[in-house]
């Protein structure tokens, strides 16, 4: 016999009225149009860089239309990095076969991406958070592969991609700080960090004022 808490019943009848939610959600004709106006052809010697929270993706190849649009996007923008944060995709789960690598590969140019989601909670293929960075074409031969490439407390914070020549480093970070939520039995960004901080740590802090922390930590040894 399984005894399930009132507490994990809650929980889960939360995380299923989520993944629920997720799937309801209609892409219209205007949410996938562009808006604003379309910056002008890339420059010789200019590295183009664009961000978005995406608000989630979704991992299947085929009849992905926010994925296929967004490869759209790219190409029509010439980018170099890609960052995106909320993708919502627990990378541990079984049903998320695809990387990003396959997800957005496009033509014949090179692509290279890192993806940090929380390690810590693994209860369905779809989690709230997560952060990621893309390369695309010769960029990506000046990545140093062997530096760090994420949050180390496995949370997800931040992503990170490091290209280096001629004596300098650049790092790419992609960050997310989640927004603040009092429901502790939530499968909010917030309130997953509050649990590894409370259970892991037994830390009170503020998941926002822990980030912030954490990551200015995280510059000042880099920059050392």
């Amino acid at each position: 016999m399984v005894i399930v808490s009132n507490y994990e019943s809650e929980r889960l009848a939360l995380i299923q009225q989520e993944i629920k939610s997720i799937k309801e959600i209609s892409i219209t004709d205007d949410r996938l149009k562009m808006h604003g106006l379309l910056p002008s052809k890339k420059g010789e010697g200019t590295t183009r860089l664009i961000y978005e929270n995406v608000n989630g993706i979704n991992n299947r190849l085929s009849s992905n239309d926010k994925v296929e649009k967004a490869k759209e996007i790219h190409d029509d923008l010439e980018v170099d990095v890609v960052a995106y944060n909320e993708h919502r995709l627990n990378m541990k789960h079984k049903a998320n076969v695809n990387g990003f690598n396959q997800l957005f590969r496009g033509g014949e140019s090179n692509i290279q991406s890192v993806v940090a989601h929380n390690v810590h909670e693994n209860i369905s293929k779809v989690q709230e958070g997560g952060t990621s960075l893309m390369m695309f074409g010769p960029l990506t031969s000046s990545l140093d592969y062997g530096a760090e490439k994420m949050d180390k407390s496995g949370l997800g914070r931040w992503s990170v991609m490091t290209v280096q020549g001629e004596g300098f480093k650049t790092r790419i970070v992609c960050g997310y700080n989640p927004c603040y939520n009092n429901n502790s039995n939530s499968n909010t960004s917030y309130q997953q960090h509050r649990r590894y901080l409370i259970n892991k740590r037994k830390d009170l802090t503020c998941p926002r004022t822990k980030f912030r922390e954490d990551l200015i930590e995280q510059l000042s040894k880099w920059r050392e």
